[in-house]
């Protein structure tokens, strides 16, 4: 599973293969295989193994909620809900499960539901970075625009801090697809580059603010146009810009 969260999926379902073949009744081995089909989009192999694993009583609420995930991509959205409840009755501080089933009431419509189960997820843990993210696509399809920004944004500094430059991207689009853009043109150069920065973290201004002391804190006595194009090329490279 360290391999799959480090997008190295064939060489974990190499080492999950290996346990099943010593052990063809290893029900947690399942559960593991089921979550990296997940992750490669294998959805109707996923829901066969996760099956597996409660078939040789590996139950555990991650079961459930990896099968909801994989139900709720084959637009199977009741069935999604089912097996979140199942990983709540199980684990009922699973934050995690409580964004799974949010995106399966998105999916019926039940926006109203999904935002009270972001709001638990986020009072079970309030860095869950997902949470903020699905919270916010959700303000955005109801047009509560100011609302879905200030998660975007939220979402955005987790992502950052986790060095999870996939969902930062992801979410910096969805973020400038609804966030008005800069209308006026800077006249200095650092008014510039502090416009692009911006730009680089969907306006999230206390997240600029913070990257640039981080830098100052590094490299005392610099010119402030040469702490932002430093955060700014820093963080382009991350981004694969």
């Amino acid at each position: 599973m360290d391999r799959a969260k480090k997008g190295q999926l064939t060489q974990a379902l190499s080492d999950i293969n290996w346990v099943l073949q010593a052990d063809p009744k290893d029900g947690k081995a399942y559960c593991c295989r089921g979550l990296v089909y997940c992750k490669q989009g294998n959805y109707q192999s996923a829901i066969a193994d996760f099956n597996q694993a409660l078939n040789f009583n590996f139950a555990d609420a991650i079961t459930y909620r990896g099968r909801s995930k994989a139900r709720l991509h084959l637009k199977d959205p009741q069935g999604a809900i089912a097996d979140c409840n199942q990983a709540l009755a199980l684990s009922p501080a699973d934050s995690d499960a409580y964004v799974a089933r949010g995106n399966a009431y998105r999916a019926i419509g039940h926006n109203l539901g999904a935002i009270e189960d972001y709001a638990e997820a986020l009072s079970l843990n309030a860095n869950n970075a997902e949470a903020f993210y699905q919270r916010g696509l959700t303000y955005a399809g109801t047009k509560e625009y100011p609302l879905a920004i200030s998660d975007y944004q939220r979402a955005i500094s987790l992502f950052c801090t986790q060095e999870d430059w996939l969902n930062y991207q992801q979410i910096l689009a969805s973020l400038n697809a609804i966030q008005p853009t800069q209308t006026s043109v800077p006249e200095t150069t650092c008014e510039r580059l502090r416009q692009r920065l911006l730009g680089l973290v969907g306006g999230n201004q206390a997240l600029a603010d913070g990257m640039i002391r981080r830098v100052k804190t590094n490299y005392p006595g610099r010119s402030e146009e040469w702490y932002l194009e430093t955060v700014i090329l820093e963080l382009e490279q991350n981004l694969g810009y």
